[in-house]
């Protein structure tokens, strides 16, 4: 920029899906940490995916699915979903083809 101005701090208010009324500092971390309910910050898994559309398979694709295998994904838009099994488990991420078929792209192991 050929100019003598710099820097000296940066403070985000919003990263995706997340907002600043949400977010906590490392000090709330380290005493979270010390006090034994660190549990109590986490976020489920998918929270920063609520945005992408959810698909939820039964017991059979869902195994399938778990294995790396396509598996069938009727009535569903293509692109990429978030795929939860029965109970609403999330399993992981996948993409739906032009065929109907979600294609892993993501397994989570629990």
């Amino acid at each position: 920029l050929s100019c003598c101005a710099h820097l000296s701090g940066l403070r985000r208010l919003q990263v995706g899906l997340f907002e600043e009324k949400n977010m906590v500092t490392l000090e709330m971390v380290e005493q979270a940490v010390e006090e034994g309910y660190q549990q109590d910050l986490l976020l489920p898994v998918d929270s920063g995916l609520l945005n992408w559309p959810k698909l939820v398979l039964d017991d059979e694709d869902g195994l399938r699915f778990r294995h790396g295998n396509p598996a069938a994904a009727t009535d569903c838009d293509e692109g990429d979903v978030r795929v939860y099994g029965p109970g609403n488990q999330l399993l992981g991420l996948g993409e739906i083809g032009p065929d109907q078929m979600v294609y892993p792209k993501r397994v989570f192991v629990w």
